[in-house]
């Protein structure tokens, strides 16, 4: 049954690696390593609970394991970087179970790879920036909170080892700086390295900018939703989403601000008047990602 095991994990690995890295360096040691770390976690749960598959809170929280901690820096992949593709996962699989009471997360090899390996190129370039700042992020986290504030943040960014990684792939700093609001998402002051990092793929990513450009929207959604039944009107979608602070985490996010009061007639499909979540989320999902241009 080992044998069985071990041959179907790697066939699966190497599947993930032949179909998933179609790129100038697909024989780099990065993404060998990194698809071998990512198939050794798995292959530790799987071995413990069977089916060919594992569950997502579990796979992450292995990462937590010293001897794999160990490995990352050679596999190239930081804590942030788990943290978003774990994040990126675990939205999907709700997006897929929206009726259901509880989540079923359990999830496949090729699903891990598939999602670390996009993610990994959607941040191509930037990882390194990364690593450096995870590696400084104590250093510059001066009352040891965990977080930095907005204070501490600019004096990160303005670190000259830092401005000279961001700008060798052709970042401006300054504008990286600005995207301390859409990182901040719970206006508290402060932000994580995971959330750095997702700042990052916000910038790289049109899946995951409009994810979150989502994300922000149903937060003002439900904020006004619960008064009119769970649908708005036009002169409410105009006071909710037509508003500067808005319109600037948009902006922040790489995303598009649209002219709400025409995206309101072309996301109101059955001419009823008023939009339900399904055709805002939706729709303006849609939207972003035709309307996507890397930063």
């Amino acid at each position: 049954f080992a044998d069985l095991l071990d041959e179907f994990l790697l066939t699966h690995m190497q599947e993930a690696y032949d179909n998933l890295v179609k790129s100038p360096r697909q024989g780099d040691n990065e993404f060998v390593q990194l698809l071998a770390l990512l198939e050794r976690v798995f292959s530790d749960l799987e071995k413990r609970n069977g089916g060919g598959v594992v569950s997502l809170r579990q796979y992450r929280q292995h990462f937590d394991n010293p001897s794999i901690k160990a490995d990352m820096p050679k596999s190239r992949i930081t804590v942030a970087e788990v943290c978003v593709f774990y994040n990126i996962l675990w939205q999907q699989i709700s997006e897929q179970q929206t009726d259901a009471i509880f989540i079923n997360d359990e999830v496949n090899l090729e699903e891990i790879c598939s999602c670390v390996l996009k993610m990994k190129e959607a941040l191509r370039g930037f990882d390194r920036a990364i690593a450096y700042i995870e590696r400084s992020f104590d250093e510059y986290d001066l009352d040891h909170s965990g977080t930095l504030d907005r204070e501490e943040f600019q004096v990160l960014v303005e670190e000259p080892t830092l401005v000279r990684k961001l700008q060798t792939v052709g970042f401006d700093t300054d504008e990286f700086a600005k995207i301390f609001q859409v990182l901040d998402e719970e206006g508290m002051g402060q932000v994580s390295m995971e959330q750095v990092a997702e700042g990052f793929m916000c910038i790289r990513d049109s899946s995951f900018a409009a994810r979150r450009g989502v994300k922000l929207l149903q937060r003002h959604y439900q904020k006004i939703g619960g008064k009119s039944k769970g649908n708005l009107n036009k002169e409410q979608v105009l006071a909710t989403f037509d508003a500067p602070a808005v319109s600037e985490k948009l902006t922040s996010m790489n995303l598009t601000v649209p002219d709400w009061s025409t995206m309101f007639e072309e996301l109101d499909l059955d001419a009823s008047g008023d939009l339900d979540w399904e055709e805002i989320g939706d729709g303006m999902f849609t939207f972003w990602q035709n309307n996507w241009r890397l930063r």
